[in-house]
């Protein structure tokens, strides 16, 4: 509790204190911060090293219009210690098109998969090199994770019946199995309803959507910010 109390209090202060975007440095070195946060609150729940789980924050842009296969998406930062640098400000971002965490929460069609839309919460598989239906842009990725777990970051405007994802909060490890008995999204993908219900008994579950949709706040005004620069 004290871990998850400190993990929300660091994302207000980020909130109240970075409503504009002056120094890209600063503003990485408080999300970074905000990871390590996140990270250790999901070690703690699972009893794990916090070095066997990594978090990162990312940022998920697309232009008014544009299919949701061809939006973008930057990771902006990493829980420490990680070898992987942040992708803030440069190109190499990928396509939510071309990966099944990012797709599957947003309701876009992947390179083997049609994911309905508005129907998961998360994405969570516990082996991924043994599904042969996960698609990953990275090359090389099961050099750097072998389970892994995404929450999409989404608010929804008043008036507005559908959320609008602009970021995700994910969790992974090269440990196979990490999440325990966590089910697996291959597994129940057809049963919406019993895939949620499982999910329903894990704090793990509960905690990574409570983190996601507190980081809304901070993400919020970037989006706006990026916005009024013309950065999307």
């Amino acid at each position: 509790m004290k871990l998850h109390l400190e993990a929300i209090h660091d994302i207000r202060k980020f909130c109240l204190g970075r409503n504009e975007l002056p120094d890209c440095s600063l503003t990485y070195d408080a999300l970074e911060h905000l990871a390590n946060g996140c990270r250790d609150v999901m070690a703690d729940i699972l009893q794990v090293a916090k070095n066997d789980i990594h978090c990162t924050i990312k940022s998920c842009q697309g232009q008014n219009g544009e299919p949701k296969e061809q939006w973008q998406v930057y990771t902006i930062a990493r829980s420490t210690p990680c070898e992987r640098p942040a992708d803030f400000g440069l190109s190499n971002a990928h396509a939510i098109g071309e990966n099944s965490g990012f797709a599957s929460v947003v309701g876009a069609n992947d390179t083997k998969n049609t994911w309905i839309p508005h129907v998961y919460a998360s994405f969570i598989c516990n082996d991924l090199v043994n599904h042969s239906t996960y698609a990953d842009s990275r090359e090389n990725w099961s050099a750097f994770y072998r389970a892994t777990a995404v929450f999409p970051l989404r608010y929804r405007m008043s008036g507005e019946r559908l959320h609008n994802v602009i970021g995700f909060l994910t969790f992974d490890t090269m440990k196979e199995d990490l999440f325990k008995r966590i089910p697996c999204i291959f597994h129940l993908r057809n049963e919406k309803e019993n895939y949620d219900k499982e999910l329903s008994f894990f704090s793990f579950y509960h905690l990574g959507g409570i983190m996601a949709d507190a980081l809304v706040c901070a993400f919020y005004p970037i989006i706006n910010y990026n916005n009024r620069k013309g950065a999307m």
